[in-house]
């Protein structure tokens, strides 16, 4: 089976599969479970919504990056995201920075061996290793059950919301 990150841009891929921000509540004890502080810059839904911050599920966040990473400047034609290249760059570094992250702080240690090939001058990396690996589903799931739909209309600044002077 070929990941959808393999395949060349479509709409249909852009649609779907698990890159969309997937929005969810957090409520404030959440918040500090976490080792969050509550921000008076922090987002959070209408009461009428249920109230509590917006969030989202960090693993779906990388998977838009590498996203956006593949794809490049298509990413934005499918995704209807229109940046200047400027824009693009410093979102693209962001993205890079953030996986860099997770690839040092949960450090793969499996060992993967190197073959000859033929026509090849060195060892090749063979990376079809198994790996242990979390229910991807089970998580998908768990996001779409608690998963909170806001018109965007109706996302806007609360009375108590401040504006941070620039992204965190």
């Amino acid at each position: 089976m070929v990941s959808p990150c393999a395949l060349l841009p479509s709409q249909a891929i852009a649609d779907g599969n698990h890159f969309e921000a997937r929005p969810i509540q957090m409520t404030r004890e959440q918040l500090l479970r976490t080792g969050g502080k509550p921000s008076p810059a922090m987002a959070k839904y209408p009461d009428k919504h249920g109230g509590g911050y917006m969030a989202t599920v960090e693993v779906i966040h990388q998977l838009d990056m590498l996203r956006r990473a593949s794809w490049g400047d298509q990413y934005y034609h499918y995704a209807n995201m229109y940046e200047s290249p400027e824009e693009f760059r410093t979102h693209l570094n962001h993205c890079i920075e953030i996986l860099r992250q997770f690839t040092m702080c949960t450090g793969d240690g499996i060992m993967v061996t190197h073959d000859w090939v033929e026509g090849r001058t060195t060892p090749f990396a063979d990376f079809h290793v198994p790996h242990q690996c979390r229910n991807f589903e089970k998580i998908l799931n768990w996001v779409d059950e608690h998963r909170v739909f806001v018109p965007k209309s109706e996302m806007v600044r609360l009375d108590d919301n401040v504006d941070l002077p620039s992204p965190p």
